[in-house]
């Protein structure tokens, strides 16, 4: 059976660190099969904290009251990479509903360069208010950040 070493010299089964997908039980009991993973987790975390996170030009775009004419409502979020030295990569962008359809830049942002995100909004439900939430992935942050538009639709 193979086992692995924390940093505490506690032997873990390597069956229910599998099973479980445990890679931290705690912060001193971090899970390494070498020094090879050490070295490369710490360097890891140490660029992670010197990269800026990506800044939107804002978080929500607020149509305000529109018509049940216009059938498509279109939009855009400027991305800028704050960062000194590293790229920005946009992996994906989820938008909350089937009606919100999104383009983004695909290719890397250099620093201190802007990306932007493309929202339309297709009116299939006809009058009232919306509130659609987008989900983006980028290369600097782990968990996505969230944009938003909204409006009111009238006759």
């Amino acid at each position: 059976m193979c086992h692995f070493r924390c940093l505490a010299g506690i032997r873990i089964n390597a069956k229910l660190v599998k099973k479980k997908h445990i890679f931290s039980v705690w912060p001193f009991f971090v899970i390494f099969a070498d020094m090879k993973s050490l070295i490369s987790l710490m360097l890891a975390l140490v660029l992670a904290s010197q990269n800026p996170l990506p800044v939107p030009d804002r978080s929500v775009y607020d149509f305000g009251t529109v018509k049940a004419s216009q059938k498509e409502l279109k939009c855009s979020f400027t991305l800028s990479n704050p960062s000194d030295a590293e790229p920005l990569y946009i992996y994906a962008v989820v938008s909350s509903c089937g009606c919100t359809s999104v383009d983004w830049t695909r290719e890397e942002i250099a620093p201190g360069q802007d990306g932007v995100i493309s929202v339309t909004y297709s009116n299939d439900m006809g009058e009232g208010l919306f509130d659609k939430s987008i989900n983006v992935y980028t290369s600097a942050q782990k968990k996505p950040f969230k944009l938003r538009i909204r409006g009111v639709v009238e006759k």
